[in-house]
């Protein structure tokens, strides 16, 4: 099965993180620049699509986080174009499995520290904050959805989630050690990677 894996496009917290104290983190909504990115990378996953086969089954899953659903409606506005081409079928799933890390306190303990020295050791692999995940729980999360997926049936599976989610799925996919972790870059919004499985 072919993987187009994008993060959703930018949202208010992106740009203003003091949103993430005046609103719960699933209800973050996208900026006006987030559903352009999102129209853009939908016209991407179309052009992925389009270029592939003459018959298509196509699993569009997505976070049940606000930005990440905002940026699911666009890109499905642009795949439903597919059924003018090909014979075309869409299969939508939401899934908190693939929202974002759960940070609990996390973002008070990163306002605390000024300098990347200082904040780096809130970000081992193993630390889970007060009230949230670290990312080894995010990898055990990644790892159920990656086995899920693929007991369905789809030619192709467009998955809208969260930088750090979709980075603990890359962990798996490409087979990185925790020690290389940090290594994987991050994911930008609306930046769309290909992968099978």
């Amino acid at each position: 099965m072919k993987l187009l894996i994008t993060r959703h496009g930018q949202s208010e917290g992106n740009i203003n993180k003091s949103v993430y104290f005046k609103m719960p983190d699933w209800s973050v909504p996208l900026t006006e620049k987030g559903k352009e990115q999102a129209n853009l990378v939908g016209v991407e996953i179309y052009n992925n699509i389009i270029d592939s086969n003459d018959s298509y089954k196509c699993l569009l899953v997505y976070s049940s986080y606000t930005r990440a659903k905002q940026t699911t409606e666009i890109i499905e506005k642009q795949l439903t174009q597919l059924r003018l081409w090909i014979p075309y079928s869409l299969t939508k799933f939401e899934t908190p499995l693939i929202r974002e890390r759960e940070w609990g306190k996390l973002r008070e303990e990163f306002e605390k520290y000024k300098t990347i020295e200082e904040r780096n050791h809130l970000f081992d692999f193993y630390r889970r904050p007060d009230g949230g995940e670290s990312f080894a729980d995010c990898h055990q999360r990644a790892f159920i959805f990656l086995n899920w997926l693929k007991t369905q049936v789809a030619d192709t599976a467009v998955i809208v989630s969260h930088g750090e989610f979709i980075k603990t799925m890359l962990m798996i996919i490409d087979n990185v050690s925790v020690e290389d972790f940090d290594r994987i870059p991050n994911v930008e919004n609306c930046e769309l990677i290909t992968r099978n499985i």
